[in-house]
């Protein structure tokens, strides 16, 4: 029987499909490796968010098709569909399953052990749930609730790997999670390119708030729901119903928000369809309810037409709002989207608006960190550092790193009461209280 290497790329989507491809070729008898060289095939599931992420992808393919001129590749995810002749140009023989098509991986490896050639390529929508798959940590369960979204931002390459946004059947969402809490799972990862956008391709309103409460009605006991990201201008139009599903103890008090520019103009020729103030208005409400709120948001710099002017506003937005965590990103010029026809800005200011950017985002949150410091409380242990320690989330899924105790073994996932110390680079620091 053939070995199959897998190699992970990208965002909670590519490793919950990760863990989805591994669960299907295990459940039909073939043999996964963590080694690459004990590998027959070897397939990479690819990330294409970002040119710069392209660039890394092509290159870590046409690595492997050299170093391993035996071995039958299978390149997986976003890639195929954003780039599939970069992807033959640089490996001729690779096979392409991509993101639409990741149920029908267990036919492309038996086509391929037949030595036929594979390509699964296109517009599929697959319901990715209720499907084998085997997760490492059986703690944490990516439950992906929809495919693709409903906006077209002129920076993002994901649509045209992904499509519009297809939403997932309630009830197997449900089942899903009843199913993974049996498993052991104690914290669920609702995940989507945009979850607030979730049931938009049945209606006018999204149906976010209404899975959530349906979950949380239908499966009982003790468990934290992790929400993943949201577009402001979906979330907008759900956001009193959204508040009133995280005054739930179950809802980890935390909001993924990107708002990407603080400057109209900017969001405006980004096609985002929302105001800076709409963003606004979500964070400084959420934070009336909830004012521990872990914020997490996203940041292009040096769009193109991006003056100082710009990018000044939002790094007063930043300082305003305070984020917990801003992901940065420097514009990336990728050729399949709108805003790569635009004029450039220079690869230079954007390196220095990204370093005064990283500065003011390091100090906001190493003063959020320090302002954690003596709280005590419940966390729930969801991972393990080996040789170290723990992690474990409290109910402002904040991070709490729990070093190593001989008297206390076991306790992924436990919860678990412990007073905050001290900080340990982006984590707090804590002790188990007795």
């Amino acid at each position: 029987m053939q070995n199959i290497y897998v190699e992970t790329y990208g965002c909670s989507n590519n490793i919950a499909e990760s863990q989805i491809i591994k669960g299907i070729l295990s459940r039909k008898g073939l043999i996964l490796v963590n080694n690459i060289e004990n590998s027959d095939i070897i397939i990479i599931n690819t990330c294409s968010v970002k040119e710069a992420t392209v660039n890394k992808m092509l290159y870590r393919i046409k690595e492997i098709s050299i170093r391993y001129p035996r071995k039958k590749i299978i390149v997986a995810g976003c890639l195929p569909e954003t780039h599939y002749n970069e992807i033959k140009e640089i490996a001729p023989d690779a096979n392409i399953v991509s993101t639409n098509h990741i149920t029908k991986i267990d036919k492309a490896v038996f086509k391929i052990i037949r030595n036929e050639k594979v390509e699964f390529l296109g517009k599929n929508n697959e319901i990715k749930i209720l499907l084998p798959k085997i997760q490492e940590n059986k703690v944490i369960s990516i439950i992906p609730i929809c495919s693709g979204c409903n906006s077209f931002c002129y920076f993002c390459a994901t649509k045209f790997a992904k499509g519009n946004v297809f939403s997932f059947p309630e009830d197997k969402i449900i089942k899903e999670i009843e199913l993974a809490k049996e498993y052991g799972t104690k914290e669920f990862w609702i995940t989507g390119q945009d979850v607030a956008c979730y049931g938009l391709d049945k209606g006018k309103v999204p149906l976010l708030p209404n899975l959530l409460e349906n979950i949380l009605s239908n499966i009982k006991g003790k468990y934290f729901i992790r929400i993943g990201m949201m577009n402001p201008k979906n979330l907008i139009k759900i956001s009193n119903e959204m508040l009133r599903i995280y005054r739930d103890e179950r809802i980890f008090k935390f909001l993924h928000l990107p708002v990407q520019s603080g400057s109209n103009k900017i969001l405006n020729l980004m096609n985002r369809g929302y105001e800076k103030e709409d963003f606004i208005d979500i964070v400084e409400k959420f934070r009336r309810h909830f004012k521990e709120l872990n914020l997490w948001t996203d940041v292009i710099v040096g769009y193109p037409g991006e003056s100082e002017e710009d990018f000044l506003e939002t790094v007063e937005l930043i300082k305003r709002i305070e984020p917990n965590k801003v992901n940065i990103s420097r514009f990336s010029p990728h050729k399949i989207i709108p805003a790569s026809k635009l004029k450039q800005t220079p690869t230079n200011i954007k390196s220095k608006r990204s370093k005064i950017l990283h500065k003011i985002c390091k100090e906001i949150a190493n003063k959020i960190n320090k302002s954690w410091i003596g709280w005590e409380g419940e966390v729930l242990i969801d991972k393990i550092i080996k040789g170290k320690g723990y992690v474990g989330r409290n109910y402002a899924y904040m991070p709490i790193i729990i070093c190593n105790n001989k008297q206390y073994k076991n306790l992924l996932g436990c919860f678990i009461n412990v007073k905050v110390i001290g900080l340990k680079g982006n984590f707090l620091l804590g002790k188990i209280l007795e």
